[in-house]
């Protein structure tokens, strides 16, 4: 019996420890290791922006972040949001973007 409970905690412990090496934020390389506020974020849209009722929602791979002296290769991917008054027919699937913007990203967003 007592063999049974240890094993079954080996799996368990094994488990949860796969599960946390192949959790992409948990790499070196993640964005979320090297973003801060105010830095440049070098991305490539991944979809066609999808319409929302004021703006257009695109899902975008992060490639580097950086700020005016150094830049870092990354992974990780982002939500981008855009108003409306841009046309739509300027964004699209496989476009590369550079901003700068100050840093209204919530750390949610770098879980995928």
């Amino acid at each position: 019996m007592r063999a049974r409970v240890g094993a079954a905690w080996a799996l368990l412990a094994l488990g949860a420890l796969l599960c946390w090496y192949r959790n992409p934020e948990n790499g070196i390389h993640h964005l979320s290791k090297y973003y801060h506020a105010n830095d440049f974020v070098l991305v490539t849209v991944e979809e066609p922006l999808s319409e929302k009722e004021k703006s257009f929602k695109a899902i975008a791979s992060v490639e580097q972040v950086g700020d005016g002296d150094s830049a870092f290769a990354v992974t990780g991917t982002i939500v981008l949001y855009f108003q409306k008054d841009i046309p739509a027919a300027l964004l699209g699937y496989g476009n590369r973007l550079l901003f700068r913007k100050p840093s209204r990203i919530h750390k949610s967003y770098f879980r995928f």
